[in-house]
């Protein structure tokens, strides 16, 4: 059988491979799903989903960008491992401004967004972070911890 995972911003769900989405409360329209689906999916896909609460299985659900990845139960776990550790071997900070500049961005206007990433980016600049990954780089090696 195979699994899903579909992360909205710090929620994980896994869920079977034909996936019933009126069990899904956060893509339901409450908890900000009918503006949160159709952002991710896009507008056609977004309403019908939401209208119809139609079954959709995994395959359909990644064709149709609602998750990133399909994997069979035995591999769930060192899949997510796997992306969290690679996640986790960069800068906290820089991960950390990264996700709010992404989601602040993705409820402004593109030119708004990107003024954001660019206070966001020297934010990241500042911090002991960027001095260690530069040295590293400057040294051509690869650091393993970052001072957070």
């Amino acid at each position: 059988m195979n699994w899903l995972v579909l992360a909205t911003s710090d929620m994980l769900l896994k869920m079977h491979s034909s996936a019933n989405l009126k069990s899904v409360s956060a893509l339901r329209p409450v908890f900000g799903g009918t503006q949160r689906l159709p952002r991710v999916v896009g507008r056609g896909y977004g309403k019908e989903l939401i209208f119809t609460a139609a079954n959709i299985k995994a395959d359909e659900a990644y064709r149709i960008g609602l998750v990133n990845k399909v994997v069979p139960q035995e591999e769930l776990m060192p899949t997510v491992m796997k992306v969290a550790k690679k996640i986790a071997a960069n800068a906290p900070i820089a991960v950390q401004l990264s996700k709010v500049a992404i989601n602040r961005g993705m409820q402004c206007d593109i030119v708004t967004g990107i003024a954001y990433e660019d206070e966001v980016f020297g934010l990241c600049f500042s911090t002991e972070d960027q001095t260690e990954g530069m040295a590293a780089f400057m040294e051509k090696e690869k650091r393993k911890e970052f001072p957070g």
